[in-house]
């Protein structure tokens, strides 16, 4: 190779990396998991998207937030009284009405 071409290649690669570089990362899609049971136990559900009826047949105990920030709701449509979560919470108070409903929030201020 001639230095010309030489230097050529290293400002291609160079604009290659900045490119690279100055691009927004993926974002990660939201992901939660939801059990029955105290302590991230018994039967479970993972979420990574809305669910406006998730027709559970039990109460929401514990929940694993591995991406996102989450709102659960008692009544499908994410109507009744709905609770955001940050994180994972080995034990949720139990609960008059069950879960029927979650969702991830895109705007925590929300």
């Amino acid at each position: 190779m001639t230095p010309r071409r030489i230097v050529l290649a290293a400002l291609l690669a160079g604009a290659a990396s900045l490119a690279a570089a100055a691009a927004p990362p993926p974002t990660a899609e939201p992901l939660a998991i939801i059990y029955r049971d105290i302590g991230y136990r018994g039967p479970s559900r993972t979420l990574t998207g809305p669910s406006p009826d998730l027709a559970l047949q039990w109460p929401v105990r514990s929940i694993r937030v591995q991406r996102g920030v989450w709102e659960l709701c008692a009544r499908p449509n994410y109507r009744g009284l709905c609770t955001r979560y940050e994180a994972s919470e080995r034990s949720i108070p139990s609960a008059r009405e069950y879960t029927q409903s979650a969702r991830p929030v895109t705007d925590a201020a929300d």
